[in-house]
């Protein structure tokens, strides 16, 4: 092994798990003089099922970074999770990561921040020495890692010092994230704790962000004088003034936006006018996710009709929590979204419904040609469920709908046999027209294939599986 060539070296230490590699850097000089960068680039805290594992991780990456400044240049990828305490105890490993560093490195680390005044650095070490959480601490790390490419963060209750910084950073002359292309942002589940969304506009500024994810987030759209409220009675150590994030038009190089257990109640309009040209765009809505407001799909869709020249995938959910005979308003028509290859979204809100649930419009006068994927989320049965259908046959045998290549349904379950037998009328149409034809069962089983959920943007939304990663 000593005598094995450099590149080789790389390719093994590719295939190892961390642990391994770890004991391998430690087996010689030579391996830690070359491998020690490969420990760092890929970065995930917070994955042990022993919680002193975790604490033990959390205490040498940060004394390694701050320490060791060049480590984190090696960063590429990291992963963490910044929760403050389980069950009202703070989590030592967290805020307390070393108490000689404490002492001796923070308040130099503090001070090389010129973008702060006197108060805001003699407020952050202050945090630093006393608080019990892990947000000051994040906010010492970030800056450090400027060949960052891929951040997911799961932020703690209290994030004021993390998300401040980042505001800063994004507004400097010069990006401090000059590579960061792709974020998952999420918060704890609650009213109270749900991130407002201008909270993470930083890294709409950022140059070469491509992709934002999050989960857990309220659009904002309270006014000022509330915000000062919330500051100096609710939150004293809030830094963050929404009057200085408000996002102009056309900004951000990002064009994949895929948000989960989102409150989007004013359309997102802030985020996706700042997109210059949005490609993808996918929101599960969810009303208890404060700040925020009903689910308004009108909104949305004029939101995202900046982008009719680039957006290539929609995909909507209404909050799986209301009533399925819920009204929804009607979007508006997608005929002159000319890129738009996917869609997903409930059948109402595509077509419009009357009182009778019957569709006012139909599918082939509101859809694009340029379609090939159709996934429509019914909420009736009845004579609405036959015209769905009906239209559906109807647009599998449409020439202008050449591209169309798969048809997806998702219903409750099948309530009578004239149901069923429209449904198999349906799939043979489809496969006459060299067309893909599935149904996925919301009441929890499936005909023909599972529901499609990664097929549209590749992988999932990772902010969703952050409470498995990190807690």
């Amino acid at each position: 092994m000593e005598n094995l060539p450099t590149e080789l070296l790389y390719a093994i230490a590719d295939h190892l798990a961390k642990n391994d590699l770890f004991h391998l850097i430690l087996s010689s000089r030579r391996f830690h003089v070359i491998l020690l960068e490969k420990l760092y680039t890929e970065v995930i805290l917070y994955k042990n099922e022993d919680m002193s594992n975790d604490f033990r991780q959390v205490r040498s990456f940060f004394s390694a970074i701050f320490g060791r400044p060049k480590l984190a240049t090696h960063v590429h990828s990291l992963a963490i999770g910044c929760s403050a305490g389980t069950g009202g105890e703070g989590l030592e490993g967290q805020a307390e990561v070393d108490g000689k560093l404490l002492s001796q490195i923070a308040p130099q680390l503090v001070s090389e921040r010129t973008e702060y005044s006197e108060v805001e650095k003699s407020k952050w070490l202050k945090d630093l020495r006393e608080e019990e959480e892990s947000d000051p601490w994040i906010a010492l790390l970030l800056p450090k890692l400027t060949e960052l490419r891929k951040l997911s963060i799961f932020w703690p209750d209290v994030s004021r010092h993390g998300m401040n910084v980042l505001r800063k950073l994004s507004m400097a002359p010069e990006p401090n994230f000059p590579h960061l292309q792709e974020v998952w942002s999420a918060s704890y589940d609650g009213v109270e704790s749900a991130i407002p969304s201008y909270y993470v506009n930083a890294f709409f500024r950022m140059p070469s962000m491509r992709k934002f994810g999050c989960n857990d987030l309220g659009e904002s759209v309270v006014d000022e004088d509330y915000l000062v409220i919330m500051a100096e009675e609710l939150d004293p150590r809030a830094l963050i003034s929404r009057k200085q994030d408000v996002l102009p038009p056309r900004i951000s190089n990002i064009v994949d936006l895929d948000l989960s257990h989102v409150n989007a109640g004013n359309g997102m309009q802030e985020w996706i006018h700042a997109c210059k040209a949005l490609k993808s765009f996918r929101l599960s809505h969810n009303n208890g996710v404060g700040p925020g407001g009903e689910f308004e799909p009108r909104k949305l869709y004029e939101s995202l009709s900046m982008h009719k020249q680039t957006l290539e995938s929609v995909w909507i959910e209404p909050d799986k929590s209301v009533e399925t005979d819920m009204d929804y308003e009607w979007m508006g028509t997608f005929v002159d979204f000319i890129a738009l290859e996917t869609i997903c979204l409930t059948f109402p809100s595509l077509v419009e419904v009357n009182e009778h649930r019957l569709p006012i419009r139909k599918l082939g006068d509101l859809l694009p040609c340029s379609l090939k994927t159709l996934y429509l989320m019914l909420d009736t049965g009845g004579p609405a469920f036959m015209e769905v259908i009906t239209q559906l046959g109807d647009l599998a045998t449409r020439d202008d709908f050449s591209k169309l290549t798969a048809i997806y349904i998702e219903y409750y379950a099948i309530r009578s046999t004239d149901e069923e037998e429209k449904l198999e009328w349906l799939k043979q149409r489809c496969e006459a027209a060299g067309k893909s034809f599935y149904v996925y069962f919301s009441k929890g089983w499936f005909l023909g294939a599972r529901k499609p959920s990664a097929w549209i943007f590749g992988p999932d939304n990772e902010a969703q599986d952050m409470w498995r990663l990190f807690c």
